[in-house]
């Protein structure tokens, strides 16, 4: 895309139904390509358009009265952001509390619980868009390469212990002695029929194994 296009992007109206953290993670992504074509953030403008938009829907009128009140130093970006998801997940909440009241449509079936439990939910999912949203470039690559890392934990912890896989097949010991195989000369658990420097089991060597004559 090219600079015209990314600032196009980057102005398309909310459409009344995504969520205020989704609206505004999508104008970081053609921010952050506007920024490698040589372009400066301007919050300022963002605010502007952002105030804009969200008028123009009329769903967040007497929330809007409220910001134009606040104090100069209070009306950033940044803070307008958290302001309209809060203010989005109340409307949200009051729409479903309604419908639930007047018997009409799924909402009908909705407990008090599930309500909470959604609120949560979407309050969580908040947290963690504004979370990406706030850390850097540099940051972002360094929570990559932390949560790549706890995978790979995640996936040893549960993988299961190879035990005498390059060896020979029957498993572990499961509390019995190791003795000295005839095939492969080691002390190992399995049986010596079962060895897999026997060609007879060739078939169910491992892709890792390796003879032990071979070395």
């Amino acid at each position: 895309m090219d600079v015209t296009e990314l600032f196009s992007n980057l102005q398309k109206a909310w459409d009344g139904i995504e969520t205020p953290a989704a609206f505004f993670a999508r104008g970081d992504k053609y921010e952050h390509q506007l920024e490698k074509a040589g372009q400066g953030k301007n919050p300022e403008l963002r605010l502007a358009f952002a105030l804009a938009t969200f008028e123009a829907s009329g769903k967040f009128e007497p929330a809007l009265r409220d910001w134009e009140a606040k104090k100069k130093s209070e009306k950033t970006f940044p803070k307008f952001r958290v302001y309209m998801q809060q203010e989005f997940g109340k409307h949200h909440k009051h729409n479903k509390t309604t419908a639930k009241s007047i018997g009409h449509g799924i909402a009908n079936s909705v407990t008090d619980k599930q309500t909470e439990e959604l609120d949560q939910i979407e309050a969580q999912a908040f947290v963690l868009a504004e979370f990406a949203n706030s850390i850097n470039e540099q940051n972002t690559k360094q929570f990559k390469e932390m949560m790549e890392l706890f995978k790979k934990a995640l996936n040893s912890k549960d993988s299961p212990k190879p035990g005498n896989q390059n060896r020979g097949g029957g498993g572990g010991g499961g509390g019995k002695p190791k003795k000295n195989c005839p095939h492969c000369g080691l002390l190992v658990y399995h049986k010596p029929e079962k060895c897999f420097e026997l060609e007879a089991n060739a078939d169910k060597r491992p892709a890792h194994w390796k003879s032990v004559k071979s070395t």
